[in-house]
């Protein structure tokens, strides 16, 4: 999966960090799942411009279900859903 096209939000370097967490995901045969994501609500706590670009920084209180299971198998890796 390559993040280029879903990524209009996320700065360059939230870019870089998520998509070497992503190319790691095949190469040790997990799929990371990620389940019953509520959002309670959304606030923007800052918002700036740096270098022309930008930025918002916002609060988001959430409960999700977060844990790797393998890719053939489907057995649970780590955690507990």
């Amino acid at each position: 999966m390559r993040l280029e096209r879903d990524t209009p939000l996320l700065s360059r370097e939230m870019s870089i960090l998520f998509q070497r967490d992503i190319d790691q995901l095949p190469a040790e045969k997990r799929i990371n799942r990620i389940e019953n994501i509520p959002i309670q609500k959304a606030e923007i706590s800052d918002a700036l411009q740096d270098h022309g670009e930008d930025l918002v920084t916002t609060k988001l209180p959430v409960r999700l279900n977060d844990y790797p299971v393998h890719e053939k198998s489907g057995q649970l890796l780590l955690g507990n859903p």
